[in-house]
């Protein structure tokens, strides 16, 4: 009878310390995810200050945006005076009632050294964070990007400064891409190109873009400085939110619900062994009963 005993015991038992080992295996696996989540991205998707820049005798043998020397400074701005301003650190300042000129140069400076397909890249997309108002200075960054690039995306930023509050009005028509490939002077989308994105190509604007000098182009588009509207739909909002008041981020529950179910399979395997025990010992008590009577 106690071996039986014994039997019914470890049962409980065993599924408790399965139990146990599983809830720290989780509770590890929910603390590394929220350490993980927290930490800053890959380096190599930042990209423009820490991209690898190349020269024409180590260009290398996968997709590449803008990242032969000279070429890391990408975006640019012409005024009225003709001059372009580029991405390396400048500032350009904008006058009251001008129109100016934006340029986005894109090169894949990929060269294959085997297979020939290797450095095309897909699902190209060029993207710019273009204010439609600005009341002192506001920061534009070009972003181009490809599902096969590496890195991922490169960027070039160039700081835009205003002597008064004025919006910023895109000329309609004049986003295009200009290249020497069947694309040429194709229409891109604004909500797109501020957006998430708008698609390019070579041959078709479908993100397939060629390596090569003879299929690099450009994205342009131009726009005027107008007086500063207020109730205008697609004014910037510069006002600063109250940190004080801001909700704080909430706590994860998991590890919290992992030991609420840990407390409650404890007490029933608890429970389960007692209620084991006892119907044993009543089992030996009816069988020591019987044997005296035989």
């Amino acid at each position: 009878m106690m071996k039986c005993a014994s039997s019914h015991f470890a049962t409980p038992v065993a599924c408790l310390a399965t139990f146990v080992l599983l809830l720290s295996c989780n509770v590890m696996t929910v603390f590394a995810a929220e350490e993980v989540a927290s930490e800053s991205p890959p380096e190599e998707n930042v990209t423009s200050d820490s991209r690898p820049l190349y020269t024409e005798e180590t260009r290398p043998d996968f997709p590449v945006f803008n990242s032969l020397v000279g070429e890391e400074n990408f975006l640019g701005i012409t005024g009225p005076d003709e001059v372009t301003v580029w991405s390396s650190g400048e500032t350009f300042e904008l006058e009251m009632g001008q129109q100016y000129n934006v340029v986005i140069n894109y090169d894949n400076n990929g060269l294959p050294k085997g297979i020939t397909t290797r450095t095309i890249a897909n699902g190209t997309l060029v993207q710019l964070d273009f204010p439609p108002s600005i009341v002192s200075e506001q920061e534009i960054t070009a972003t181009i990007s490809a599902t096969n690039s590496q890195p991922t995306s490169v960027s070039s930023s160039l700081t835009l400064i205003a002597p008064e509050a004025m919006n910023l009005e895109i000329v309609p028509g004049s986003v295009r891409i200009i290249n020497n490939n069947p694309t040429n002077d194709s229409i891109i989308s604004e909500s797109d190109l501020f957006g998430k994105g708008a698609q390019i190509g070579t041959n078709s604007m479908s993100g397939i873009v060629l390596h090569g000098a003879e299929n690099s182009g450009s994205i342009v588009f131009s726009f005027c400085t107008v007086p500063f509207n207020k109730t205008a739909s697609n004014t910037l909002d510069t006002s600063v939110p109250n940190t004080d008041t801001q909700p704080s981020e909430p706590k994860s529950l998991g590890p919290t619900i992992l030991l609420l179910m840990s407390a409650i399979l404890v007490v029933t395997c608890v429970i389960i062994s007692v209620v084991l025990t006892v119907a044993d010992r009543n089992e030996t008590r009816i069988d020591s009963g019987h044997w005296r009577h035989d």
